[in-house]
């Protein structure tokens, strides 16, 4: 694991965590 791949990781898990969060409060309303 480089350097890169840890930040790309962590970026991407970023996007899915604001896309479940879209999601959520889509549901909720």
């Amino acid at each position: 694991m480089s350097v890169i791949d840890i930040i790309n990781m962590n970026f991407k898990r970023k996007i899915l965590k604001l896309k479940g969060i879209k999601n959520i409060n889509m549901v909720i309303i």
